[in-house]
C-alpha cells in the first residue's frame, strides 16, 4: 500500500487535533508533562551553575564565607529539585496511566456518533483494527503524542538553557592584556568554527552512511 506524503501543514493539523482530543479527556496531562520536562532538563544546569560559582570563588578571592554561602545554596537547591522531580515524575506516571484508559473514550464517543449502518461497514472495522495494530505494535497514534511532546519540550529547554549559559563565552571580549588572543573578539572566528563543525559533522555522517550502505 502506497503511503501518502503529507505536507507540514497537514502534519501540524493532525497533531494539533490529537492534542485537542487528548486535552478533552485528560486536561491535566500536558501541564504535568511541561513542568516535568522543564525540571528534568534544568536540574543538571543548576548544579553546573552553582559549581561554577564555587570554583570561581576558590580561584579568585577565596572568601570562606562566600564559598560556604554557595555550598549552602547548592545543597538547598539540589534537595528541592530532587523532591520536585520525584513529585512530578509520580504525577506524570499517574496521568499517563489514566490517559491509557481515558483515550478509549474518544473512540467510544466517535462510534456512538456514527450511524448504525456505518458502524456495521467493513471499512469501519478495518480502520479500528488498523488503529489498534499501530498502537500496540508500532507505538503510533494517540499514545505516542504525550511522549513526543515531552521530547520536544525537553530538547527546547536544553537548547535554551545551554545557550543562555554559554552566551557570555562568546559575548565577553578578551582583555587587552592578552593581545595574542584578541583574534577571539572577531565574530568571523565564531562563524569559522561553526563552519568547521558543520563540515566535520558532514564528513562523519557520510562516513557512517558509507560503512552501512
Amino acid at each position: 500500500m502506497e503511503q501518502e506524503n503529507k505536507s507540514w501543514r497537514e502534519v501540524f493539523e493532525i497533531h494539533y487535533r490529537a492534542f485537542r482530543d487528548i486535552r478533552k479527556v485528560c486536561p491535566r496531562l500536558f501541564p504535568v508533562i511541561l513542568l516535568k520536562e522543564i525540571l528534568e532538563a534544568v536540574s543538571p544546569y543548576v548544579t553546573i551553575f552553582f559549581s561554577a560559582r564555587i570554583l570561581e570563588e576558590l580561584a579568585g578571592n577565596r572568601r570562606t564565607d562566600e564559598v560556604w554561602k554557595w555550598v549552602f545554596w547548592t545543597v538547598v537547591c539540589e534537595g528541592i529539585l530532587v523532591l520536585l522531580n520525584l513529585v512530578f515524575r509520580q504525577w506524570y506516571e499517574m496521568q499517563m496511566e489514566d490517559f491509557h484508559f481515558r483515550k478509549e473514550k474518544l473512540f467510544t464517543d466517535k462510534l456512538f456518533s456514527v450511524d448504525f449502518a456505518d458502524i456495521d461497514k467493513q471499512e469501519t472495522h478495518d480502520l479500528r483494527s488498523r488503529i489498534k495494530i499501530n498502537e500496540q505494535y508500532w507505538d503510533w497514534g494517540l499514545k505516542s503524542v504525550p511522549e513526543k511532546l515531552g521530547q520536544i519540550i525537553r530538547a527546547a529547554v536544553l537548547i535554551l538553557t545551554a545557550f543562555s549559559l554559554t552566551l557570555s563565552l562568546f559575548t565577553l571580549p578578551v582583555t587587552k592584556r592578552g593581545k595574542a588572543w584578541e583574534i577571539l573578539n572577531n565574530p568571523l572566528l565564531i562563524l569559522g568554527l561553526l563552519g568547521i563543525r558543520q563540515w566535520m559533522c558532514g564528513c562523519i555522517t557520510s562516513r557512517i552512511l558509507w560503512m552501512y550502505a
